[in-house]
């Protein structure tokens, strides 16, 4: 059964959610791209493509990986570093980005196993939103074997 959640509706449902850290699209000058969402009062659904995928959420740029100190008797102290497990809603993922992240998957998900990614992935939730026209005469998801109606990779 299908669902869809109303303008009117999208405030309530955030507020169900609130624990969560939420990303969504926002606009910052003529570019979209993906920021933690704190005003569900202030929507905008009719956003082209963000600059950055959901990919820079889940699988950052940068992060830090381990720690040194010295103790007390000189000696070089290692720790490693791992990512929060806070539940994490990324709003607004359109087809394309979430099929991108399935082939993601795929790289970090085989003989090793990124921990760092899997950790975020894990623990994120990803709600979709179709394309009902292209947002670009760029966009190329029905040459890669997806489509703009698709649910690959998307768990709402």
């Amino acid at each position: 059964m299908e669902k869809v959640l109303s303008k009117k509706a999208f405030p309530q449902w955030v507020k169900k959610i609130e624990s969560y850290t939420i990303y969504a699209p926002q606009k910052d000058g003529d570019l979209w791209n993906y920021e933690v969402f704190k005003n569900s009062e202030i929507i905008d659904l009719d956003y082209l493509n963000t600059v950055l995928s959901p990919k820079k959420i889940i699988f950052p740029q940068r992060e830090v990986l381990l720690e040194f100190s010295t103790s007390d008797e000189n000696r070089l102290e290692v720790k490693e570093v791992l990512p929060d497990e806070k539940p994490t809603v990324i709003f607004g993922v359109r087809p394309c980005d979430a099929k991108a992240l399935t082939l993601t998957d795929k790289v970090f998900g085989g003989d090793f196993e990124d921990l760092y990614y899997w950790k975020r992935r894990n623990s994120t939730t990803l709600v979709g939103l179709t394309c009902n026209t292209p947002p670009s005469a760029n966009c190329f998801c029905l040459s890669v074997g997806g489509s703009p109606h698709s649910k690959e990779g998307l768990d709402v």
